[in-house]
């Protein structure tokens, strides 16, 4: 068997392994996290009101709604789309985006290293337990932001430029927040790159 098809094989058990793992909770009969509550019923009013939802009655006493809407907007496409209730998407959703995550790192860290490190890069995030408390079967934003950054990251070290700038807008919509972190990231690579070419120029 050649090294190209095992490692096709590990890949798949890995990516695997990940899904299952983060799809166990969807067998428990309720949402455990409360903010998976909290997304579910505004997927849930934006299929009733067919539109992203401008008022949120139950938060706070009732205020405007002013979250980025990317993450009820797939919520809703996909439960009707699949013909499930908003609460099984929420619960299978974040295992599928988890495992992706799990794809992403994979193909960023073959492209910066090889496929040996890409490989146990997967496997160690595919079992690390702060990744999967994010995206185990209670939908949150910040988790499926973390399926979006390896791929920008990947997009933009290969110069895909459209595809990186995308996936950034799509994260702008989905949690705010995490693009700043790959903006801080991106910030840091080209700093230390600067300063290793100077250190390079006067210490040749």
């Amino acid at each position: 068997m050649n090294k190209v098809l095992v490692g096709q094989i590990a890949l798949a058990l890995v990516i695997v392994l990940a899904f299952l793992v983060r799809v166990f909770p969807a067998s428990f009969e309720s949402l455990v996290d409360p903010d998976a509550h909290f997304h579910a019923r505004m997927a849930e009013q934006l299929i009733q009101e067919k539109r992203v939802p401008v008022w949120d009655s139950l938060s706070m006493q009732g205020r405007t709604y002013s979250y980025p809407p990317l993450l009820h907007v797939a919520l809703a496409w996909l439960s009707l789309s699949s013909g499930l209730s908003v609460l099984w998407v929420v619960k299978l959703f974040s295992a599928l985006y988890g495992a992706l995550s799990v794809l992403g790192v994979y193909l960023l860290a073959r492209k910066l290293f090889d496929e040996r490190i890409a490989l146990a890069s997967a496997l160690f995030l595919s079992a690390t337990l702060l990744h999967v408390l994010r995206t185990d079967a209670f939908t949150r934003p910040d988790g499926m932001a973390l399926a979006f950054i390896p791929f920008v990251l990947l997009f933009a070290l290969e110069r895909k430029w459209a595809l990186a700038g995308i996936s950034m807008v799509a994260l702008v919509v989905l949690h705010p927040l995490s693009t700043i972190h790959v903006l801080v990231l991106v910030g840091a690579w080209l700093a230390f790159a600067l300063v290793s070419y100077l250190l390079g120029q006067l210490f040749p």
